[in-house]
């Protein structure tokens, strides 16, 4: 998912994404791509574990 032209999210927009991330069944994953920093300060802090399963396509990963 590229996030590049997001230019403001909030808990619940991040908790949408964790949501998506949830539902998708192995062998699929969900990447992000070019998020804001706000986004990764977020899910490091709500949700740790899906913060260090979602990289983004520069390799950053949380």
């Amino acid at each position: 998912m590229d996030l590049s032209c997001l230019s403001f999210t909030d808990v619940r927009g991040v908790s949408a994404l964790v949501d998506a991330a949830r539902s998708v069944r192995p062998p699929a994953s969900l990447t992000i791509r070019h998020p804001p920093g706000s986004v990764w300060k977020v899910l490091r802090l709500f949700w740790p574990e899906e913060a260090a399963q979602l990289i983004t396509d520069d390799g950053r990963s949380t």
